[in-house]
């Protein structure tokens, strides 16, 4: 869960962080509620698994495979979760030989997939039942890629 905050009111302005004790007049919050975004259970299985990766060592496929990039792996999870947000799940999810990362998406024919690098760049392919319908591109947010995709207007 991706916890986030909002602060309604306490009646009690010396509770406050002291950065703002004495500041605030009496009663300028009432209540302090935590706010949980609760991802979905197939992000939540993609993130573990993308987690997992962070164990593999060299030659963990025992043909020479690099082991897999942290900043891969952590801008992996990352998208995972943007995905997650706007409703979007992932099919699947594989380090590569070269210490990349694959998150792969699916909708009727269509499939794409993106790869993070080892520095953690992402790029991606489209497929259209398995034909290459567009060239590797770089990408900066999930809504530019879905939009790429036509999955979003």
């Amino acid at each position: 869960m991706i916890p986030s905050f909002s602060v309604g009111g306490l009646q009690n302005p010396s509770s406050a962080s002291s950065a703002y004790r004495g500041r605030a007049s009496q009663g300028w919050m009432e209540s302090a509620t935590l706010h949980k975004h609760r991802i979905s259970d197939n992000a939540s299985a993609a993130v573990r698994k993308l987690q997992s990766f962070r164990q593999l060592n060299t030659d963990w496929d025992s043909y020479g495979a690099a082991k897999p990039s942290g900043k891969a792996i952590t801008e992996a999870i990352h998208f995972v979760r943007s995905l997650d947000r706007v409703g979007k799940a992932v099919y699947f999810v594989a380090p590569g030989p070269d210490g990349e990362i694959l998150v792969e998406l699916r909708q009727a024919e269509q499939s794409v997939e993106v790869y993070f690098d080892e520095e953690g760049m992402g790029s991606y392919l489209i497929f259209d039942n398995g034909n290459l319908l567009h060239q590797p591109s770089a990408f900066q947010n999930v809504y530019q890629l879905l939009h790429a995709c036509g999955w979003m207007p």
